[in-house]
């Protein structure tokens, strides 16, 4: 399953906005399954990934333990009781049909329309959930869809999983993850999203129960997604998984945040497809939607250059969905990947994409393209402290005036 787009009424600061995604029917850029959402703090980015996690659970969200919240755009003229309502438009695939036959890869020209509804004083979910269109799993006899079991926590069907801005690891021997499952699993996936320190998967809870053709899948997936100069061969000490960094054996809360953050989002996301995955594929092979808020979290800028390609092409079977406030993030993908959020004083925010390309441009470049609008990458008072300058050269009342500019564009003091 991937999201071909997505359209929000009086949820969040949306008014009434369309969003079209990415897909993997995509051919005019080389990360044909990522979609980054840029726009300034409060413009409405996480609103979307929340309403995607919405849409797609539409069915199972209401009884999974998620309680509605601040989800019903507030605005004067709002009559007593607000109606909010978020729609999606889904490209399917053999697992999210639940046919006899063994699934496979590919999305397929079937469609699904989820619809959910907020209504009342943000307290309660009412929800809708359809398949339409043409069924194509190159199949000569397809049999009939059963929709019995599609949204059980063991389905790999409907796959989606999000990440909010505050992500930790658990402690595998804390009440963490004990707490969780008062939440249903479905819902368990996506809960960063909407609340605050949420944990992710300790990999002991998960990783030695794995059978060991598995194991070397999950090791080989998290090696080729973070640098070089770390590795996982899945090995354990105690309850911590064991990394090598630089030839130096370390648990993974000896690693710094950067990695931290990352590894246990990785691992967090190879748990759940490796819950749901059935034995005889591989993991890669699986469909389904992948949404992060802030995929540059702690990041060094040389690893911002590179996590969304290598997450692409690592796992080419999911679509991501991210934000970012990174110009280096955005400088590695192409105008057809980005979506921006533009939203003024006073009125509802609007989702734009550019025709302009920022792919191999500089980090000022970006900056000072129509998709962060920058003036200048230089800090007020330095912008000010220039204009100032070129106001007396211009003026000629300072002879010096032009060597104290040049000095203080190169900072040659």
């Amino acid at each position: 399953m991937h999201i071909s787009s997505i359209k929000m009424k009086n949820f969040r600061c949306y008014e009434n906005t369309t969003v079209d995604f990415h897909t993997s029917n995509s051919k005019d850029s080389e990360s044909n399954n990522i979609t980054l959402l840029l726009g300034n703090n409060g413009s409405g980015k996480t609103s979307i990934l929340k309403a995607i996690a919405l849409a797609v659970l539409g069915p199972v969200i209401r009884d999974s333990g998620y309680k509605p919240e601040f989800l019903v755009r507030r605005c004067p003229k709002a009559k007593k009781n607000p109606t909010a309502n978020v729609s999606a438009t889904l490209q399917l695939s053999g697992q999210d049909l639940n046919i006899a036959k063994k699934f496979k890869a590919g999305i397929a020209r079937s469609q699904a329309a989820t619809t959910i509804s907020l209504r009342g004083d943000y307290e309660s979910i009412n929800a809708k959930h359809k398949n339409s269109g043409s069924i194509d799993l190159n199949e000569t006899n397809p049999k009939q869809i059963n929709i019995d079991g599609l949204f059980d926590n063991d389905s790999p069907a409907y796959f989606i999983v999000g990440y909010g801005a505050t992500r930790r690891v658990a402690s595998p021997n804390s009440s963490d993850v004990s707490q969780d499952k008062r939440r249903g699993l479905r819902y368990q996936r996506v809960a960063g999203l909407f609340e605050d320190y949420i944990a992710l998967w300790p990999m002991k809870l998960w990783y030695p129960s794995l059978k060991t053709k598995r194991q070397s899948e999950v090791n080989a997936l998290i090696n080729k997604l973070v640098p070089e100069d770390i590795s996982f061969d899945g090995e354990f000490s105690e309850f911590q998984p064991v990394f090598k960094h630089r030839g130096i054996s370390l648990p993974f809360t000896a690693l710094s945040d950067g990695y931290r953050a990352f590894i246990g989002l990785v691992a967090d996301l190879l748990f759940h497809l490796s819950h749901t995955c059935p034995a005889n594929r591989k993991l890669i092979d699986l469909n389904g939607i992948v949404l992060v808020d802030d995929i540059d979290l702690h990041l060094h800028p040389s690893w911002q250059r590179t996590v969304l390609s290598n997450l692409a092409a690592s796992l080419p079977s999911l679509q991501f969905i991210v934000t970012s406030h990174s110009p280096l993030v955005a400088g590695s993908l192409y105008a057809d990947n980005i979506r921006v959020v533009e939203s003024l004083l006073n009125t509802p925010p609007a989702v734009k994409q550019y025709n302009e390309q920022v792919h191999g441009l500089n980090s000022d470049q970006i900056l000072t393209s129509s998709y962060f609008g920058l003036n200048s990458t230089r800090s007020p008072e330095a912008v000010q402290k220039l204009s100032n300058l070129a106001d007396q050269i211009g003026k000629r009342t300072s002879p010096d005036a032009s060597i104290a500019f040049l000095k203080q564009l190169t900072n040659n003091k």
